[in-house]
């Protein structure tokens, strides 16, 4: 039986279903489930505003449960005790006996979030909140109560203009079965299809698209926009951004740093051979020569960072990437580990650090902005068509009308070929892909 999602992916895709210019919805699901029964009861304190913290007061606000009758703040520790959650005993992996979340075996929990954008309807805000009230708990109530699986959900308004739902799932039901939200995205999807629909039945104008069936999105990036950017490293108040918070070292250094990352990630200039150093034990160079090939260059591109600040030195910048990420610095040895560079780096903290001699810096803030956009865009692309490929065989499977599964297949087609004529690498682009990590970040790689 074809889900909801896959049938409102392969109508948008592969038959033209024009949803109109509603808003988009998309149940989202967070990481790290709990899996320990002090875990769930924090998270429920959390969507009831229990505590008060920097971000937001102690609202301390009245939950639904799976039937849609409100549950009182004060009662809503007692309510986790009618759910079916396993003991931190049980739940334990095999030859474990530390009840620590990384020892559980299952999930006990789900916390699901979905939003609506005022500005993007015609409805007042209050009438919006009524809608999604009433939007929730009848797709609560089909969802998971017909399922026998139990709710706590409630609506959130500290973000002036976009109230948002959220909704605290059991892991089973009643009879064991686990609702496996970890191990496939199509549940979401059936999900926020379904909660599209209900919207539209309140009178709350909805639909559900993912980003690569949206034909004017697929547009955009082949015509260059990147839709998701990085995520951010370190966390100041102040900006992120290392072309702003050491502009002369990455005028200097920025064109070195791709090529760098780019060789690290196809295994060239990876070495375990401490190097040989000439260098006085105290000096930088030396103390360098246990995470880096060429300690020498890696030392003065350090400093450069340190002494590149704008009206003041960022040598904590530094010292971050230098334990976080020294391949900023130079080629790293393989031997090289986190907790050493710690070491180190605390050393280098207690002392300042030297100013080397530097050629004429060069800004070249341009060039690199070109270059990322264009990994971006390619990490970009590629998702797409895994995306759009995986439903095209999910169609194939589910033995839709042919003209359909061709029309995806095109669609497919086209974001390959505006993939392929992108010049990735400067060299031999046959014989490289893009391949994705687990954080979604690009990286070139050969061909088998």
């Amino acid at each position: 039986m074809i889900g909801a999602g896959l049938s409102s992916r392969i109508k948008t895709v592969g038959e033209g279903w024009d949803q109109g210019q509603v808003p988009t919805v998309v149940i989202k699901h967070t990481s790290r489930p709990p899996k320990t029964s002090t875990a769930i009861r924090a998270l429920v304190d959390y969507i009831s505003c229990a505590h008060q913290s920097a971000a937001r007061p102690a609202l301390k606000l009245n939950l639904f449960d799976e039937f849609g009758e409100e549950v009182e703040f004060a009662d809503r520790r007692n309510q986790l005790k009618n759910w079916p959650i396993l003991s931190d005993k049980e739940n334990l992996r095999p030859r474990q006996s530390n009840p620590v979340s990384d020892n559980m075996r299952r999930y006990q929990a789900h916390h699901l979030i979905w939003s609506f954008d005022v500005s993007k309807s015609h409805l007042t805000e209050e009438r919006v909140v009524a809608a999604m009230q009433a939007v929730t708990r009848q797709f609560v109530f089909d969802q998971f109560a017909m399922d026998g699986r139990a709710v706590l959900w409630t609506i959130h308004r500290d973000k002036p203009g976009r109230p948002h739902v959220h909704m605290v799932v059991s892991g089973f039901n009643d009879d064991g079965r686990a609702l496996g939200l970890d191990k496939s995205r199509s549940k979401l999807d059936d999900f926020s299809a379904e909660l599209a629909k209900y919207g539209r039945l309140f009178d709350l104008p909805m639909k559900f698209e993912r980003r690569e069936d949206n034909p004017l999105i697929r547009r955009q990036v082949i015509n260059g926009t990147v839709l998701r950017n990085t995520r951010k490293r370190v966390s100041y108040e102040r900006s992120t951004n290392l072309w702003d918070r050491v502009p002369n070292w990455w005028g200097r250094y920025s064109s070195d740093l791709l090529d760098r990352l780019e060789n690290l990630a196809n295994g060239v200039h990876k070495s375990s051979r401490r190097p040989k150093v000439s260098f006085p034990p105290a000096s930088l160079p030396h103390i360098f020569s246990s995470i880096f090939t060429d300690p020498k260059s890696a030392a003065t591109c350090f400093a450069a960072m340190v002494h590149s600040g704008v009206a003041r030195s960022e040598k904590s910048l530094a010292l971050w990437y230098l334990i976080n990420r020294p391949e900023y610095f130079g080629y790293p040895l393989i031997s090289s580990t986190r907790d050493s560079r710690k070491k180190i780096a605390a050393r280098i903290s207690r002392v300042p650090v030297p100013t080397f001699t530097e050629t004429k810096l060069i800004d070249r803030r341009g060039e690199y902005l070109r270059r990322k956009n264009r990994q971006h865009q390619l990490r970009d692309l590629t998702q797409m068509v895994r995306s759009l490929n995986r439903l095209r065989k999910k169609a194939e499977d589910a033995r839709i009308n042919e003209y359909t599964v061709l029309t995806i297949k095109g669609v497919a087609e086209d974001i390959q070929r505006a993939y392929n004529q992108i010049n990735v690498p400067p060299r031999k682009r046959e014989n490289w892909r893009i391949r994705l990590n687990k954080r979604g970040k690009s990286l070139f790689t050969r061909k088998k």
